[in-house]
């Protein structure tokens, strides 16, 4: 399954999420529009899912057989399943609400 592309809602954002989950469409009139930021995936930066907000340096990381919520992705040693990238933001693009969907508004 295709991972939907994550969006900060303004250039202050720190966090981002899918656009549907940013500005629900149920909430919007047809023909309304939004504007917010690209999210970029930025593989130096490292966040654990378990703990929110909390990145994580490759040098000192307390990821591994340390942290009590370690969990392998291959069920034995390596990458903890929890373990992500981080996002930097990317450019500004507006969405157009058609037909109850969000739609790129060229």
């Amino acid at each position: 399954m295709k991972r939907e592309n994550m969006y900060f809602e303004d250039a202050n954002a720190e966090t981002c999420w899918e656009l549907d989950y940013l500005h629900a469409p149920a909430s919007f009139e047809e023909g309304e529009t939004v504007t917010v930021f690209t999210a970029i995936p930025d593989r130096e930066q490292r966040a654990c899912l378990k703990f929110p907000f909390v990145w994580i340096e490759k040098e000192d990381s307390p990821c591994g057989r340390q942290c009590e919520l370690y969990d392998p992705r291959n069920g034995r040693s390596g990458a903890c399943r929890s373990l992500t990238h981080g996002y930097t933001k990317g450019n500004q693009v507006t969405f157009r609400l058609e037909a109850g969907e969000w739609k790129d508004a060229k």
